[in-house]
């Protein structure tokens, strides 16, 4: 890659500044220093920012507007997101993405779809109908999340990524695993807390989570305090006593744990450390 000297940049900006003085079209003399020089435009745009505006930008005419928003278009095209296109093309013509933004709606045949930006109470009110959606007429997410979408004109994906942040609706996950929202994890930790001390891995089992994740849920909502789910104390008890009797207690100990889906070493901790 060629490399460029700052005097070399600042000539070639004064350059086009005294050209379009004279009175030539900003369009007309970059064309002269990208056919003598070997210089891209988008390189003297780029270099005139970095000078500080050497000749003014917004002096540029309609055809290079023109070609500014079809250069978005090309750039979406290309599986580039609209954002990152608006802004590649607005540093490459020294403009902001407001003003690429007015040039393409100013085109009688808009070159790219312009995004509405959505306000937070928006963005929640259009996760809100995806869940009414969910719930009041049994659809599976994707089919809500896709309805809604095409209503507003906007990608699916759009909308999951405003769910990721506000968590209004369910969504499973790539492995096929609920995703639960805010209000439903407080649900089921309000749950736990309000129930008798009962086993963590039957709480996990019944609504298809992990133990893990009840725990995690909970060291970030400190519902409740979590040795109050562990083990019923009569169950320990009786834990004890029953291997205290035992003559094999390793296999008893193991006996206990399958009868009662635990941990073969949490039942071995309730005996080794008399735990009551």
């Amino acid at each position: 890659m060629r490399q460029f000297s700052k005097d070399f940049k600042v000539f070639i900006c004064n350059m086009v500044k005294q050209k379009i003085d004279a009175g030539e079209k900003i369009s007309d003399v970059l064309k002269f220093v990208e056919d003598h020089y070997k210089v891209n435009k988008n390189l003297v745009y780029i270099w005139n920012k970095k000078l500080g505006f050497i000749f003014e930008t917004n002096l540029i005419d309609d055809v290079e507007r023109i070609y500014a928003c079809h250069l978005v278009k090309i750039l979406t095209i290309w599986d580039v997101p609209l954002d990152n296109a608006l802004e590649v093309v607005a540093k490459a013509y020294g403009v902001s993405v407001l003003t690429l933004n007015k040039w393409n709606l100013y085109l009688k045949d808009r070159a790219f779809r312009p995004r509405r930006i959505y306000s937070v109470d928006e963005r929640k009110s259009i996760c809100n109908e995806v869940k009414s959606l969910i719930e009041t007429h049994n659809l599976e997410t994707v089919t809500s999340v896709k309805q809604v979408a095409e209503k507003y004109s906007i990608s699916y994906r759009v909308i999951y990524d405003w769910n990721k942040i506000y968590q209004i609706f369910p969504v499973k996950t790539l492995n096929r695993r609920k995703c639960f929202t805010n209000e439903e994890i407080e649900k089921i930790l309000c749950e736990i807390k309000d129930r008798d001390p009962v086993s963590l891995k039957q709480v996990a089992e019944k609504y298809g989570v992990s133990q893990s994740t009840i725990n995690r849920w909970n060291r970030e909502k400190k519902v409740f305090v979590s040795s109050r789910i562990m083990y019923p104390e009569e169950l320990k008890k009786q834990s004890l006593e029953s291997v205290k009797n035992a003559t094999e207690k390793y296999a008893e100990i193991k006996k206990i744990a399958e009868e009662n889906n635990i941990y073969f070493t949490t039942v071995f901790n309730w005996v080794k450390n008399r735990s009551i």
